[in-house]
């Protein structure tokens, strides 16, 4: 009994790829004789700027009309944009056959591992953008911002164009947003210090010196500025100071006065202070 050559079937195990990855196509053809099998893009050739055939065999069984080609194919070019690429098996078995013909389609998604995306500004040394991959192909970039201190607080920055999160998706291949956003960093004020500064140009004493007598020498003036009192010095007018649970604390070895008589037209009494905030 003469047999009609013809492609039985042409399948494959993948209809969707990722960059990069690879799939098999099984195209079986049955006829007398052993035939003539072509894998190609455009009913010629392979586009092999796009693919790459890794292994390939052609197997007729024994006493059988049933001939098997099988490929290993791996594909580099990202196809979704253009809706997928045909992939076309065709079977020749001479002369008294006409050629036969299968096609089904591939699709071939962007590879999210090799988009690129960066923060928008100038980042803290330690930042850093930790990626995850999904099961779906896409894939997504968080940024993390360096561990807290006691006196540093770190927190998310974002913007219309970057964000703590982007999102890579195979079908773009491309992060949204484009950028990433900064942490800023909250420094908490470990001190505060103050001065206020007399012009007494036309007095003839001089005040805060070791030679200045009564209330007004060096020693008297600092007993004064660093005591708590009432009247004079820091503590009636630093609120944090005076708080029940005190906020700040009085550097005591950072407090005190000097008087000032380089420029000889002017003579100036410097009174400075000293605050540590409480943590």
């Amino acid at each position: 009994t003469l047999k009609i050559s013809n492609i039985k079937s042409f399948t494959t195990d993948y209809n969707e790829v990722i960059e990069g990855q690879t799939f098999n196509l099984t195209c079986t053809a049955e006829g007398e004789t052993k035939p003539e099998f072509t894998v190609s893009n455009d009913m010629r050739s392979l586009d092999k700027s796009r693919y790459t055939i890794i292994t390939e065999s052609i197997e007729s069984k024994s006493n059988s009309t049933v001939h098997v080609a099988k490929y290993q194919i791996q594909s580099n070019f990202a196809t979704v944009i253009q809706g997928g690429q045909d992939f076309y098996c065709s079977v020749d078995f001479g002369s008294n056959s006409p050629e036969r013909m299968e096609k089904l389609k591939i699709t071939t998604y962007y590879n999210c591992s090799n988009a690129k995306i960066s923060v928008l500004g100038k980042a803290p040394a330690t930042q850093s953008i930790d990626y995850e991959d999904g099961q779906d192909g896409n894939r997504n970039a968080t940024v993390t911002c360096p561990a807290d201190t006691n006196n540093t607080r770190y927190s998310i920055y974002e913007s219309t164009q970057a964000k703590g999160k982007a999102v890579c998706k195979k079908d773009k291949g491309y992060y949204e947003p484009s950028y990433l956003a900064i942490c800023l960093a909250s420094r908490a004020f470990e001190n505060g210090r103050f001065e206020q500064i007399w012009n007494l140009k036309d007095t003839t004493d001089t005040y805060c010196t070791d030679s200045s007598t009564g209330e007004y020498s060096k020693t008297e003036m600092t007993e004064t500025l660093t005591t708590k009192n009432s009247k004079c010095g820091p503590y009636p007018i630093v609120p944090c100071l005076n708080l029940k649970d005190s906020e700040c604390t009085l550097d005591v070895e950072k407090t005190g006065c000097r008087w000032d008589e380089s420029d000889s037209a002017n003579k100036r009494l410097h009174v400075f202070y000293q605050v540590n905030f409480n943590k």
